[in-house]
């Protein structure tokens, strides 16, 4: 869930020893009533604050990882507007919804070779870069 990125890199910056495994040993059960799940609200544009603080920390303690903390922070712009059109909330929220694709249109080029980020989020964004209105159809669809 999300209340776990807001720890996550102090954890990681009080650990002695981080090992990393590549594999699969847990999976996630997704609830329809999780946070992932829920409508927008207001307070999901406070969750890039979280993001960027990782990012000026991992940038700070742990610079090898600075690519996935970008990665988080621009998937987080994602999860933000699609959360926003899906919740048929873009018209109320059309500042903010305009901020964060310019955001991610400033980092376009980060999208787009980034190897984190899956081929349907490229392509996604592709359409976002020619036309927020296409997006938003695709999105809710």
């Amino acid at each position: 869930e999300m209340e776990d990125w807001a720890i996550i890199v102090d954890l990681m910056h009080k650990c002695k020893k981080v090992v990393i495994v590549t594999e699969a040993l847990y999976y996630y059960f997704y609830r329809d009533d999780s946070t992932m799940n829920k409508k927008f609200k207001e307070c999901d544009l406070k969750l890039e604050d979280i993001f960027i603080r990782n990012l000026q920390l991992v940038d700070k303690y742990f610079p090898s990882l600075h690519n996935q903390a970008k990665t988080n922070l621009t998937a987080n712009y994602f999860y933000v507007l699609d959360k926003m059109i899906k919740s048929k909330e873009v018209k109320n929220y059309k500042t903010e919804f305009n901020e964060i694709v310019s955001k991610l249109k400033k980092e376009s080029l980060f999208i787009l070779i980034n190897s984190k980020h899956r081929v349907i989020r490229k392509l996604s964004f592709i359409i976002l870069l020619m036309s927020s209105e296409l997006y938003i159809k695709l999105t809710n669809m």
